[in-house]
């Protein structure tokens, strides 16, 4: 696919600066700080994963009939470079003590009637299996509505107080009052349970879970839940929401990144990145060979706090934090409304709040994950980063060959040389976003903008 933001030539012409009106970021005689340094010699590696996630609010598409409203933006996100779908949960929701979550589970076997029929997401599957696209459904394991069959024909499903009454899940001092708490020390529940996930494997043929809160479940239950599950479904995949490595040994396959989203708008506020590194790297030194870590500047929690694109900006540095976040490494995830026209405030994701797609975002951020695709050689390679204030600049080596990644996280433009990990390499592929490189090797970059140049 083509991108109009995509410039494959390198510059040939020595830039006028004082024309282009450029602000100088790095000074020729400034001595460079490099934190990594590059390695002498690169292994033998494999390409990294080129998946990406969108996370699916269907409240977001349409008021009714929502799975049909995804199912016809699906060539939009097969050209943003959409792997994985993940759709929040579809289940029917709770009424009694509800207040509009879609995580208020009321049937774990049912949909959501607002959202559509079983037909309805047979079709959603089936179309992103053809485009390549997996879906996985969001699964609640750690609660239920009060009007869940369950309180009346399980109660002993349910965690009890000294009086014998059912409780609330908690988590500090937040208390969910509009769901019911689950007992796991029950294990006719772990069947059930199971059983209803297994379920949505034979209906629909999805591809797998994210697993809410599964910090509240205890880790025997994943062990035998995610043993059984790959028993049934061998390539399954499963997104565990929490930030702790050990979940890794009860059968997940990816975690969270978590707090990396706020870590990173501090860093570009501040212009200066040295935290965001150490948080990335920390977190990825504790995801094991095979698996998967997944980074995002906005998910259903953060939009409901944080504005989009407020946040970070406005439009062109909401992308060029997610660029940061997809290129440096782990697993994106983009969460609907991130590509929607004229948002400027914070989306609450229990409303019904169908969204206009914007050609432009979508086009931006599928520039981008092209970007992540065409790294993905390298990614697993030896990673070079280099102190440059507020431009991300970073150098992956692998094979033979080279990317480098520079990426402006500032509203000022700015110059800077190439670093020393990258000096000297003769680039063939230029790929960029409001950037240029100069006979001198020096490089430009508008506010925002970024730069990948790769030896292939």
């Amino acid at each position: 696919m083509n991108f109009k933001y995509r410039n494959i030539l390198l510059a040939l012409a020595m830039a006028v600066l004082s024309v282009l009106g450029f602000t100088a970021c790095g000074d020729d005689n400034d001595p460079e700080e490099v934190i990594t340094p590059p390695a002498t010699t690169e292994p033998a590696v494999k390409p990294a994963s080129s998946d990406v996630i969108y996370e699916a609010n269907p409240r977001l598409f349409a008021e009714n009939g929502c799975l049909n409203a995804i199912t016809a933006q699906l060539p939009r996100l097969e050209d943003m470079g959409i792997t994985i779908l993940w759709l929040m949960p579809i289940q029917e929701p709770g009424v009694e003590k509800g207040i509009g979550s879609p995580y208020c589970i009321r049937d774990f076997r049912k949909l959501n009637e607002r959202y559509g029929t079983m037909d309805d997401l047979k079709r959603l599957v089936n179309d992103a299996h053809s485009r390549g696209i997996k879906v996985i459904i969001d699964w609640v394991c750690a609660q239920t509505s009060w009007d869940c069959s369950w309180i009346t024909e399980h109660p002993d499903f349910y965690k009890h107080n000294s009086l014998g009454e059912i409780i609330s899940p908690s988590s500090g001092s937040q208390v969910y009052a509009d769901v019911a708490a689950l007992d796991y020390s029950n294990r006719d529940l772990w069947t059930t349970m199971e059983d209803a996930m297994i379920y949505w494997l034979d209906a629909a043929g999805i591809d797998g879970f994210r697993l809410d809160f599964v910090e509240a479940v205890p880790s025997d239950f994943w062990k035998a839940c995610t043993q059984r599950l790959k028993e049934k479904k061998a390539d399954i995949f499963l997104l565990a929401e929490t930030g702790q490595a050990s979940y890794f040994a009860d059968g997940f396959d990816m975690i969270y990144d978590w707090g990396l989203e706020d870590t990173l708008a501090s860093a570009m506020k501040s212009g200066k990145l040295d935290n965001y590194y150490a948080k990335a790297n920390a977190s990825m030194d504790k995801v094991p060979e095979g698996k998967g870590l997944m980074r995002y500047i906005y998910s259903h929690d953060t939009a409901t706090e944080d504005p989009i694109p407020g946040f970070y900006g406005n439009d062109d540095a909401m992308l060029a934090a997610y660029a940061l976040t997809a290129l440096y490494g782990g697993t994106p995830m983009i969460y609907s409304g991130m590509d929607a026209e004229n948002m400027n405030g914070t989306i609450n994701f229990f409303n019904y709040n169908p969204l206009t797609w914007s050609k432009t975002l979508s086009e931006r951020f599928g520039f981008i994950n092209e970007l992540y695709a065409i790294i993905a050689d390298f990614r697993n390679g030896t990673k070079s980063v280099t102190a440059n204030g507020a431009v991300a600049t970073f150098t992956y080596k692998a094979n033979g060959h080279t990317a480098l990644v520079m990426i402006n996280t500032s509203d000022k433009n700015t110059t800077s040389r190439l670093p020393m990990a990258a000096q000297g390499i003769p680039f063939t592929g230029n790929y960029s976003y409001k950037g240029t490189i100069n006979t001198d090797m020096t490089v430009h970059l508008a506010s925002y903008g970024y730069i990948v140049l790769t030896t292939k």
